[in-house]
């Protein structure tokens, strides 16, 4: 299936946010979670909703351009207004940046920060296996993420394997190593995964660059502290002050600042 029309409506409607709102605020209200998180939720929303009817044309322009390629999801759509406010605010279409993806899935994601950033180039990394939540003929994934991401050529590096072993390549030296700019984070969804995700994505990332982390308020296992959000928690517990949060409301994405 392809994003739709309906898809973009569904996004541009305030009522959406208000389920989503109720339901999703587990981690948010928990003791580990900093208070900073807390305290920007309410103001960071209500700015995602602005982001969101400003760049309600553009979404809707950009839904279209996809719609000429094979992805069954839109998921990525739901922060487009708030990715547009925030390379806007950054300037980030002027830079040549290098950027980093964990988790890709058809290629949404790879496709947005290609499309919208002129200058930069992407790491793409992933088993294209699926996960947990998903269950998918590996194969196809991975032929789908090749032909949404075609157009970008040389822009794009896509490296087929487990973020661990992406992250101790690096660290080995078998892959060549500069620290990158953006690095977006949204591979396995367990808590230990995404612990070892956002600690090898601050090893990696530049002083001064930015790490997303998708999915902070996600909720797939029962037990809460299972789940993504308390492992996002637990870095950004453990680096209080070497960091500037810019976004709080599904994802969390800060700028790494250490001190001087």
């Amino acid at each position: 299936m392809q994003p739709t029309n309906h898809h973009v409506t569904t996004f541009l409607n305030f009522g959406s946010i208000g389920p989503w709102f109720r339901i999703r605020l587990r981690n948010l209200l928990s003791p580990d979670t900093p208070l900073v998180l807390k305290a920007s939720f309410v103001p960071h929303t209500f700015r995602k909703i602005v982001s969101r009817r400003r760049y309600s044309r553009e979404l809707l322009a950009y839904s279209l351009r996809l719609q000429a390629l094979n992805f069954s999801s839109s998921w990525f759509l739901a922060n487009y207004g708030k990715w547009r406010w925030f390379c806007r605010k950054e300037g980030l279409a002027e830079k040549n940046l290098r950027v980093l993806e964990i988790g890709s899935w058809e290629g949404m994601s790879a496709h947005f920060f290609l499309s919208h950033l002129p200058l930069a180039n992407l790491v793409a990394v992933d088993t294209w296996m699926g996960s947990e939540e998903h269950s998918v003929d590996p194969q196809e994934l991975f032929a789908r993420f090749q032909e949404n991401t075609k157009e970008f050529g040389s822009r794009l590096d896509f490296r087929r394997m487990t973020s661990d072993s992406f992250f101790e390549s690096l660290r080995s030296g078998e892959l060549d190593f500069e620290p990158f700019d953006l690095i977006y984070v949204d591979g396995g969804h367990s808590f230990d995964q995404v612990q070892r995700d956002a600690a090898n994505a601050w090893m990696a990332v530049r002083d001064g660059g930015f790490i997303a982390f998708d999915d902070y308020l996600w909720e797939m296992f029962p037990d809460a502290p299972s789940n993504p959000g308390q492992a996002i928690n637990a870095l950004l517990r453990e680096k209080q002050g070497q960091y500037r949060l810019v976004d709080c409301t599904s994802q969390v994405l800060v700028q790494k600042v250490l001190p001087r």
